[in-house]
């Protein structure tokens, strides 16, 4: 042995240093086995949902450049690389769309055909990767004040990814965002489903969902797809800020956005209102692009993206009107021809969705216009509650002020908007007039064109929430947002070039916004603490003690209908949520709130219907008592038909649990 080897000793040496770390671990244990159980699970979603997305960026940059449209565009590279992913991802969807419709919707066969398309764009794949982490590594925005927005964005989307991770518990997800994808891999095929007409809808988002749940099974990863979709929407509502003012004021548009508390609540859930609001602020970049460089190429690329927004979610309608007024007012002479560059693509992108609905539901918008499987004019009324808006509840003024009444009176779940704004997010727009000589021209020719947006998309929110019981939540109009969000930025940017004498505005804006923001912020930290992600995710709380702390009483009911017999049918009575159902029974949920009243207006008794559920194998009744109450007294579309429930409730059943408070009840027929 030479001099200086170590021979025989180095795998003694090393043998004896992995007993001694395995001995020391094996009885101390630094990290619980379900912590680490819980972070390897985290891992799998974010692994999972970032191929989804790299081979969705990877594809949607293969398209654009065989399509040549980006040679029409002068695009930075944050807008390039978001709608590429957006695009890519939209046909990923569809794909997932038609294996459904075919039958083989199956792990095989969607991460086979993912795995294709990787491969076939394996170049654009890489470059789509090396472009965005490139893109991170230089995320250092110039001055303080446009740091600390950086920041504070950043903690608002680690604190939705920490919701995101964890089991989801929030109202829609359970009733049909989660449900329709564990259904169609249940089935191994989309079929209809006629007691969740929700899930007749268009589900690009939900299909998405259903691509990375089927790898490992893991229902998590479909949230944190809806927090990458969120990261896009605000990427390029900073981007489209950004082309006429500052960096300052492009991160002041994102973090207004994120920091609206619904907005920020919804990025951690397993919805899809964030994914249509980065396809909409796509099209809004791309039309804004294409008023100053006018090509073709770019109206087909912002019609397919309407098309998969349509896709999305019908309230999609926002975006492509607000995008048919632009277009219209920039060139009123080229309508047609600008109307079918738009439109034909769009109407061949959504086209898929038609066919499945007229397939499956017998309507290809299902359930709009009021017919279909399970559906009728009827139905369609109640759901969209037609004359309960709010011009019937004497709320007319608040419409003629929108942007003030809708921050300052809007609030998570109130009676009018439901949405909290944030103070800035509606209200730094009213700044551009004021500041108004201050932008130069092209400055003034970015605000008309998101004038001419807004106005459109405002006005169809004010007839909705004016006319229907379910039109005034800023949900539904969400893809508004971001446009004001880019105007808030233009009117600050022209506030920064004020005089700073006498007193400096920009100032004392900065620390308005800084100190709104540190208490939004300091709120959604609250929630999170509350909603306990951390104590999950570290092993300190199970699993069923986080649903529990999210769901309340929910999850006792939950917990005894798992102690039913196997095979029972439990009908569900103003409640909707079926995804967390035991799986050894069958839950029927009351999707419209009238499985009561839904008879009796067709001509039954109470009697019969008792006997009619009977018949149809009901073997008990889970009511809710709070949703009885508010779709009896608040909420009085039923409210007639519900009265005379409790009388045949006590002649056709007895009661055999109840929780703690009383508002679950479960029910069995007498003499069973």
């Amino acid at each position: 042995m030479k001099n200086g080897q170590l021979g025989w000793r180095l795998p003694v040496i090393l043998i004896a240093l992995m007993a001694l770390l395995v001995g020391y671990y094996w009885l101390h244990k630094p990290i619980a086995p379900e912590m680490m159980l819980n972070l390897l699970g985290a891992l799998l979603d974010v692994v999972t949902v970032g191929v989804l997305f790299a081979s969705g960026g990877g594809l949607g940059l293969a398209l654009l450049r065989r399509l040549h449209v980006l040679d029409a565009l002068d695009l930075t590279a944050p807008e390039r690389l978001s709608i590429a992913a957006l695009l890519g991802v939209g046909v990923i969807a569809l794909y997932a769309l038609v294996l459904g419709l075919i039958g083989v919707f199956n792990t095989g066969a969607i991460w086979g055909g993912l795995l294709v398309i990787i491969l076939l764009t394996r170049r654009s794949f890489f470059r789509w990767l090396g472009e965005v982490i490139a893109g991170l590594r230089g995320l250092r925005p110039e001055g303080k004040f446009a740091r600390f927005l950086m920041w504070i964005t950043l903690a608002l989307l680690l604190m939705a990814f920490l919701i995101a991770i964890a089991p989801p518990f929030s109202w829609d997800s359970l009733v049909y965002h989660l449900v329709g994808p564990q259904r169609y891999l249940e089935a191994g095929r989309m079929i209809p489903h006629e007691d969740n007409f929700y899930l007749g809808m268009p589900k690009n988002g939900e299909m998405l969902f259903a691509v990375t749940m089927s790898l490992f099974g893991r229902d998590t990863s479909a949230a944190v797809v809806h927090v990458v979709f969120t990261v896009f929407a605000l990427v390029l509502t900073a981007a489209l800020a950004r082309r006429h003012t500052n960096e300052t004021a492009a991160w002041l548009a994102a973090t207004m956005l994120i920091a609206s508390y619904n907005v920020w609540e919804l990025a951690g859930w397993s919805y899809v209102d964030l994914a249509l609001t980065a396809y909409g602020v796509a099209v809004y970049v791309l039309l804004i692009r294409w008023r100053e460089q006018p090509d073709q190429r770019v109206l087909m690329l912002a019609g397919a993206l309407i098309g998969l927004a349509v896709g999305v979610k019908y309230t999609a309608v926002f975006i492509a009107l607000g995008a048919g007024v632009l277009v219209f007012v920039s060139a009123p002479r080229r309508v047609i021809a600008n109307g079918l560059a738009i439109g034909i693509p769009a109407l061949l992108l959504f086209a898929p969705w038609m066919v499945r609905g007229l397939l499956l539901y017998q309507n290809p918008l299902y359930p709009m216009l009021g017919f279909g499987l399970n559906w009728d004019a009827a139905r369609n009324a109640a759901f969209v509650r037609a004359g309960m808006g709010d011009f019937s509840k004497g709320l007319t003024w608040e419409y003629t002020l929108l942007p003030i009444t809708a921050t300052i009176l809007g609030r998570n779940q109130g009676e009018f908007v439901s949405f909290t704004h944030g103070p800035f997010l509606l209200t730094l727009p009213l700044l551009v007039p004021l500041v108004w000589r201050w932008l130069n021209a092209a400055a003034r020719r970015f605000a008309w064109g998101l004038t001419a947006m807004i106005l459109p998309m405002w006005a169809l929110w004010v007839y909705m929430g004016g006319t229907q019981g379910i039109g005034a939540q800023t949900r539904l109009a969400i893809a508004v947002l971001p446009l004001a969000a880019a105007l808030g930025a233009l009117g600050y940017y022209g506030l920064t070039r004020t005089p700073r004498k006498p007193i400096n505005l920009t100032f004392i804006f900065q620390a308005a916004i800084a100190i709104t923001l540190v208490l939004a912020a300091n709120e959604i930290a609250g929630i999170t603490i509350v909603r306990r992600p951390i104590p999950w995710l570290t092993g300190s709380i199970t699993t069923e003690e986080y649903l529990t702390n999210n769901l309340g009483i929910y999850k006792d009911a939950l917990d005894h209908l798992a102690t039913l017999p196997e095979g029972s049918r439990v009908r569900m009575l103003w409640d909707l949520r079926t995804y967390r159902c035991p799986a050894q029974i069958e839950c029927v949920p009351d999707i419209l709130l009238d499985a009561w009243s839904r008879p009796l207006q067709s001509g039954l008794t109470p009697d019969e219907i008792m006997f009619l559920w009977q018949e149809q194998g009901d073997d008990y009744l889970l009511v809710y008592g709070d949703g009885y109450r508010f779709f009896t007294y608040i909420d009085t579309w039923f409210s007639e038909d519900n009265l005379t429930f409790p009388t045949a409730l006590r002649k056709h059943l007895r009661l055999v649990w109840h929780d703690s408070t009383g508002l679950y009840r479960l029910y069995t027929w007498l003499g069973s």
